[in-house]
């Protein structure tokens, strides 16, 4: 590179090029970019080819055809840079411009940002039927970086099972995820995507409908719909992103986040109509998932004859749920039947995705989990190590539940080590204490979120708790759905609702209200005693692990002799 710098340093033409495709309006540019890209990476695949000639490296071929074609991942990245799609996304990283010379860059170190009156003119003249006035299309990947699956973050196996999950995918993220699922020899893959909100992919990179207001947070005026409704909308999106980028050019005006703030950006994208095959680099969720599962997974062969090829390596689904709450019990229901249908195949994973892979997908991977142990008849296990699935913060909902349902205390502490294995990154249980003990030392406007937050968490434990009671009183050949056992049972529904009220956060125990009751209780003995009772009443009281006599609950005594009345002609001491 360097003897070739008399006619242009070929590492500088591509920044300079990228900038010029960014600062301006030719997409010109960014062709010439990708260009020196290309010609940059052949060197140094060349390169490597020599150097592996002069250390008689084993596997080295020959001539330097036969080298490269014994490397497939190399020719699978020449692809790429030559692929109509994000041109965009082979630059990256390239925003660290501190190795160009100011010379060179001239006055195209800051590309041009888009002046607030654009952006808001072309937002307000939106006329789709999804993507609408005021409404924008947020990039909705999280490019954090856990040392797993680029493109898939947050991908994980629960420990000791066939459940994965992970946040949403890119086009490449989730053709490694194919990959990492074949190389752990499974046969098909149930994939399970728990997005309620309308995306659409551009490029290989997943997009979500927002509010032009509130670009940060889910919308969740679609709370409640259905998976085939939300398909439908997705694909009425990439028709209106197709139909918008006819208009503007071929570009449409996309949205990414940077440091807490939304930044618009053009993104070129062919204007024709959306085609069964994406070739435009607009599709929807499903239509992604399947074209990817057949370009990497066709290598696919069962040797018993069981599947042929990848177009039954996959099978999708959509089940929408509202991100922070707890799943509808028809949402559970719909689960567990699709888990059931492959519970007996042990070649079968299960994969759930939701935005961030936190939350929901967490609560995915517990419920899959409990019916695949329920359905093997390894539901239940023992509380022999009680200590290690016991909460010392007891909520009123959580106890009422114990109480009323049968081996309450054995189907607590089930859930409990559920939640355990499936924390690495939340623990479904403890989130609620976090979120309470926040809102104790917040401002009251923050604290009425935070307690809001924390009702909605600890009614996500109670419906997983009444789901691991119901399949505890249910046989393998019960047809009863968790919704209609639960229409059966006032009393959960009533302790459901109840969280659901505006002062649910009163449902919230702390264990320091027992030293009240300790106090109180105290009063019965002689003060030289008082504190070594009031410690033996907080011992004893905080002890008890009945499914009945739980902690945090007394006996009281029940009779008032003095509430006789007198006005009564009959009296029985």
């Amino acid at each position: 590179l360097i003897v070739g710098d008399v006619f242009g340093n070929l590492r500088e033409q591509i920044l300079l090029f990228r900038l010029r495709g960014v600062a301006g309006d030719d997409p010109s540019f960014l062709d010439s970019g990708l260009a020196c890209l290309e010609r940059y990476f052949s060197l140094i695949v060349l390169n490597a080819y020599f150097d592996a000639k002069v250390r008689g490296a084993q596997d080295n071929a020959g001539n330097f055809d036969a080298w490269l074609g014994q490397r497939q991942e190399i020719w699978t990245m020449f692809v790429r840079l030559r692929r109509h799609g994000d041109k965009l996304a082979a630059f990256r990283p390239a925003d660290d411009l501190s190795v160009m010379p100011r010379e060179v860059l001239g006055d195209l170190g800051t590309p041009r940002a888009m002046s607030s009156a654009e952006e808001s003119a072309v937002i307000r003249e939106r006329a789709g039927a999804v993507l609408g006035p005021h409404n924008i299309l947020k990039r909705d990947h999280w490019t954090r970086r856990d040392g797993k699956i680029a493109g898939a973050p947050n991908f994980r196996r629960l420990a000791g099972s066939r459940v994965f999950a992970t946040a949403q995918p890119t086009e490449d993220g989730l053709c490694s995820v194919f990959a990492q699922l074949q190389q752990q020899q499974f046969g098909r893959a149930v994939w399970v995507n728990l997005r309620e909100e309308p995306i659409v992919y551009i490029h290989g990179d997943p997009y979500v409908l927002r509010d032009q207001w509130a670009t940060l947070r889910n919308i969740k005026a679609y709370s409640g719909i259905s998976g085939a409704r939300l398909e439908c909308m997705e694909a009425r999106l990439a028709e209106d992103v197709a139909r918008e980028a006819a208009v503007y050019g071929g570009r449409i005006l996309l949205h990414s986040e940077a440091e807490g703030s939304v930044v618009p950006v053009w993104e070129y994208i062919s204007g024709d109509a959306v085609d069964a095959d994406g070739l435009n680099g607009v599709e929807t969720p499903k239509d992604i998932f399947a074209r990817v599962v057949t370009v990497c997974c066709s290598s696919i062969v069962r040797s018993d004859d069981k599947f042929h090829g990848s177009s039954r390596f996959l099978e999708y689904h959509r089940i929408p749920v509202t991100a922070e709450e707890a799943p509808d019990l028809a949402d559970i229901d719909e689960l567990m039947r699709i888990v059931l249908v492959h519970a007996q195949d042990p070649t079968v994973c299960f994969v759930v995705n939701c935005q961030m892979g936190s939350g929901r997908s967490t609560a995915g991977m517990i419920i899959v989990s409990l019916i695949l142990n329920w359905h093997a008849g390894q539901l239940l296990g023992t509380i022999d190590n009680r200590e290690q699935h016991h909460c010392s913060l007891h909520y009123v909902a959580v106890n009422a539940i114990v109480r009323a349902v049968r081996d309450g205390v054995l189907c607590k502490a089930t859930l409990d080590a559920a939640i355990d294995a499936a924390a690495d990154l939340v623990n479904l249980r403890d989130v609620t204490e976090e979120l309470r003990r926040a809102a104790a030392s917040a401002d009251p406007k923050t604290a009425a979120k935070l307690e809001r937050r924390a009702a909605a968490s600890l009614k996500r434990y109670c419906v997983l708790l009444l789901f691991v009671a119901f399949l505890h009183q249910q046989s393998a050949e019960s047809r009863t759905s968790f919704a209609a056992w639960m229409s059966e049972h006032l009393e959960f529904r009533n302790i459901l609702a109840d969280l659901d009220s505006g002062e649910a956060i009163e449902t919230l125990r702390d264990d320091d209200e027992l030293d009240g009751l300790a106090a109180t209780l105290a009063t019965t003995v002689t003060a030289a005693a008082e504190d070594a009772a009031a410690e033996d009443v907080r011992r004893v009281v905080h002890g008890r692990s009945g499914s009945v006599l739980a902690s945090m609950t007394i006996l009281k005594f029940d009779h008032f002799p003095g509430c006789h009345r007198f006005s009564l002609d009959e009296r029985i001491d």
